[in-house]
């Protein structure tokens, strides 16, 4: 008994299936939302929260290009309107778009399984550790870029943030937390 083994062809189905209904549903514009104003205060905030959302959005397309490209179309403007630098800016969106293929469930660490003959699930485990470290790495130095440099990275101002009553702020929260298990 002869078998061949052969990489998954949904592969790219997969990865620009993903990347278009978080694009096209606005799912990917939503989380960015709040997760940039959870982040307000915070120096550097909307860098941060671009390094989650493409995190975020790493973890669940799985492939560097759609990550990355789906990130720009949605970041960038916003960066660049509100007067980031434009070098931090792209840093920031291809540094996290290329966790894509470290954190599970990653494209690459299926492939890399299929073609080694080791367990998926043994690789997606090794590999959380590792794409976490990099994250909280990533958003230490934003941090400390912002408060360094906070030309380079301006806090939203009061009339971008909007007013928030009493529990609204839970609620988005909450609407980020459906989002996700989407």
């Amino acid at each position: 008994f002869l078998m061949i083994r052969r990489p998954p062809r949904s592969t790219p189905l997969y990865s620009s299936a993903a990347s278009y209904v978080y694009k096209r549903q606005g799912v990917a514009e939503d989380l960015l939302h709040i997760t940039q104003i959870l982040l307000r205060k915070v120096p550097g905030g909307l860098a941060m929260s671009v390094t989650v959302m493409g995190t975020i959005l790493a973890a669940m397309t799985g492939i560097i290009g759609a990550s990355v490209t789906m990130m720009t179309a949605l970041a960038l403007p916003t960066m660049l309107n509100q007067k980031y630098y434009p070098s931090l800016a792209t840093g920031v969106i291809c540094a996290s778009g290329t966790l894509g293929i470290l954190i599970p469930p990653s494209i690459m660490l299926i492939i890399i399984g299929d073609l080694l003959q080791v367990p998926v699930g043994t690789l997606f485990m090794a590999a959380w550790g590792p794409g976490l470290v990099l994250v909280v790495m990533y958003l230490t130095y934003i941090g400390f870029y912002a408060k360094i440099n906070p030309d380079a990275a301006p806090k939203l101002s009061p009339d971008q943030m909007g007013t928030f009553e009493k529990g609204e702020l839970f609620k988005l929260v909450i609407r980020g937390l459906f989002l996700l298990s989407l």
